[in-house]
């Protein structure tokens, strides 16, 4: 009996017993055992910080600039004319967030883009293959093998237009008739030609679009004009 009351009081190894308390002073001595680890172990966590913080530091140095280029735009609601024989209507300038919305996918749609890269200089900043993308054309090759082998079709390279538009965003600026067009990178001479390009393109093809509604409103007006003389013959 006596050894069979001792194994009974033999502790299995790797397990620890403590009491655990009924009261509300559970959290609070759980609160001072966490502390006093913290305290056992205060050089080892001050080392692991200093470690973290010199290797964000030198990473934050050695990161290349970033630069960001801005054009600011104004967008104008024209006041949209119906002309008839026996009325005139006329719809209002203001602030319009659907119109404003529309502008912001016009500017990058792929005709604005078309239209940019056909801009001094900016055409040529596509034609050559990026850095990055030589650096990583062994993995793109074995991609396309693996996916040829497996009987995908391998995804067609991105135009120039969707590359010009992956580097260039539009964002409205609310309560005004202004739109935002940016672009960001390491070159910043290469930023500010995009956003000037999309900018001149989108007011060249704002006009374009005028005088073809100005073409047509002629048309119309020369239909009105053979009908009304016929009326008076």
């Amino acid at each position: 009996m006596a050894d069979d009351e001792k194994e009974e009081h033999v502790r299995p190894p790797y397990a620890y017993y403590y009491p655990v308390p009924r009261d509300s002073s559970f959290g609070d001595s759980m609160l001072v055992w966490y502390l006093s680890v913290i305290r056992r172990r205060i050089w080892t966590v001050v080392a692991v910080l200093v470690v973290i913080t010199t290797i964000g530091t030198v990473n934050a140095f050695r990161a290349p600039k970033i630069y960001q280029a801005a054009a600011k735009v104004l967008v104008e609601r024209q006041s949209s004319r119906l002309i008839r024989m026996d009325a005139l209507s006329q719809d209002g300038g203001g602030w319009d967030p659907e119109f404003y919305s529309t502008q912001v996918e016009l500017i990058r749609s792929q005709a604005v883009m078309e239209k940019a890269l056909e801009q001094k200089g900016v055409a040529a900043l596509f034609h050559s293959e990026p850095q990055n993308a030589k650096r990583s054309s062994w993995v793109r090759e074995a991609t396309k093998t693996g996916a040829a082998l497996l009987g995908f079709m391998p995804a067609p390279p991105p135009e120039a237009w969707e590359r010009l538009r992956s580097e260039v965003s539009a964002n409205i600026i609310r309560d005004t008739h202004f739109i935002l067009i940016k672009s960001q990178g390491a070159n910043p001479q290469r930023a500010a030609t995009l956003v000037n390009a999309v900018a001149a393109a989108l007011e060249q093809y704002t006009v374009e679009r005028r005088m073809e509604n100005l073409g047509d409103v002629f048309l119309f007006l020369e239909k009105e004009k053979k009908k009304q003389e016929q009326l008076l013959n």
